[in-house]
């Protein structure tokens, strides 16, 4: 016997002639709806939820759905990134189970600077048993916006970060910024990175006076 949803019906066919008079009939109506929602701070695609590259991105959806049928439910995580010409590009990531979930969670120090679409697809499937020529799949899907910022660099002149010493008149002293600094993310060349030097006079009465150092060159190291 054969399967046949005809019409509105599920209609069971036999091939034996007589048992067309006992022929079944079901009907199959697949009154099922999915509705994704995630954080209102990841909704604004003008002004993207901004996080530091070396923080972990941490995303809970919601998941309301409704269905009276026997059904399953599977999600998959995609990530898109704001390209120069202003169009969005999936790039890959290195499998975690999180992207298969509705809570995301990518490690930290995995996305480079930019804007991003976090896109959850939600695909539910109801058992329709022996039916087949029946679409019983509800797609559904949510973007949520991040941009991914720089996290900072801590910058150090001296030898175990000091910020005081004393020298003598007629002493040198050395200051090497691109040895003692250190970029949170881990990515800054320091042969590209800009350093420019300022001078501080103290007086007597302890006021701070500024002074822009202007007979060195402003090198990575004075």
């Amino acid at each position: 016997m054969d399967f046949l949803y005809l019409n509105g019906e599920c209609r069971t066919q036999y091939t034996e002639t007589i048992m067309d008079e006992i022929s079944q009939k079901c009907y199959l109506n697949l009154n099922c709806s999915m509705v994704l929602n995630i954080s209102a701070e990841f909704m604004n695609e003008l002004y993207p939820k901004e996080i530091f590259r070396n923080q972990q991105i941490k995303l809970n959806a919601i998941i309301n759905k409704e269905c009276i049928h026997k059904h399953t439910v599977t999600y998959q995580w995609k990530i898109l990134k704001l390209t120069s010409y202003g169009l969005y590009s999936e790039i890959p990531l290195p499998f975690n189970f999180s992207l298969e979930t509705p809570d995301l969670k990518i490690p930290k120090d995995t996305l480079f600077y930019g804007i991003y679409k976090l896109r959850l697809e939600a695909n539910l499937t109801v058992d329709t048993g022996y039916i087949k020529n029946i679409n019983n799949n509800i797609l559904s899907q949510i973007d949520a916006n991040v941009r991914i910022l720089p996290s900072g660099m801590n910058i150090s002149s001296l030898e175990n970060h000091l910020d005081f010493i004393k020298i003598g008149q007629n002493q040198s002293l050395e200051f090497q910024p691109a040895l003692y600094s250190y970029d949170y993310d881990k990515i800054a060349k320091f042969d590209s990175v800009k350093f420019n030097f300022y001078c501080f006079l103290r007086n007597k009465s302890e006021d701070l006076t500024f002074l822009e150092i202007n007979k060195f060159p402003l090198t990575h190291d004075l």
